[in-house]
């Protein structure tokens, strides 16, 4: 049985954001999916002060956080199935989000990004980081974000997980950030965030299809009044 606090290689592995391969990006919508990927979850970045920004990991790039970002949320019939919390992680070191099942639990899980089946955040992670002029960015800080909710079901096999594994991890361990925006390669402890924070991060736009239409519709009549009153003359 593994100790308190013990995380787990695919875990750790989520929580080591140091590749130099990795991309950020692959997991966004493109401009031409915007309009398909409107009902879906958008994310963004929370600006703290003037020159210094709080960046999700999965949007941290400098050409993605000046607006809300819409992500692609693979949500087909297609799930890796998963016996063990660790294992599930596994999914989440790609730059995509992809849809995971433990326990007969759907989740969404992608690079620092973890959600339920109803796209509610369970646990991101995020970069505190300087703007300078020139737009680079200079990583200061890593924070973890976990939903509140977690605590809530601690029978719940992932919920379990993230208690008395990660959580006491966190704590204990160091880890190395991404040295492509950390230049000095140290390695730090996360900061750890159980709150509804963690919804700041997000966006999901709730579209009223009636709304829509009568804005549509009101559109048209206003470009072709000319037409309707000769129209309405001529009968």
């Amino acid at each position: 049985m593994a100790a308190i606090g013990e995380i787990g290689n695919n875990a750790h592995n989520w929580l080591s954001w140091c590749s130099s391969s990795y991309i950020s990006g692959l997991g966004l919508a493109s401009k031409l999916d915007l309009n398909e990927n409107k009902f879906n979850l958008y994310l963004k970045t929370k600006k703290l002060q003037e020159n210094e920004l709080e960046i999700p990991v999965f949007i941290f790039n400098p050409t993605t956080i000046s607006e809300p970002i819409p992500l692609h949320i693979y949500r087909n019939n297609f799930i890796y199935s998963r016996r063990s919390a660790d294992m599930l992680f596994r999914d989440g070191r790609v730059e995509s989000i992809v849809k995971a099942k433990l326990k007969d639990k759907p989740y969404y899980i992608g690079k620092g990004l973890l959600l339920n089946a109803s796209l509610e955040p369970i646990m991101l992670i995020t970069g505190t980081s300087l703007l300078h002029a020139d737009g680079s960015l200079i990583l200061r800080q890593m924070k973890l974000y976990c939903n509140p909710i977690v605590f809530e079901d601690t029978q719940n096999a992932l919920n379990k997980y993230i208690i008395t594994r990660i959580m006491p991890g966190l704590l204990k361990e160091d880890f190395i950030y991404y040295y492509g925006y950390h230049p000095d390669y140290a390695s730090h402890k996360y900061e750890i965030c159980v709150s509804n924070e963690i919804f700041d991060f997000f966006e999901r736009p709730i579209v009223n299809p009636l709304e829509d239409m009568d804005n549509k519709c009101n559109e048209i009549l206003r470009a072709n009044l000319d037409k309707i009153k000769i129209a309405n003359d001529e009968i």
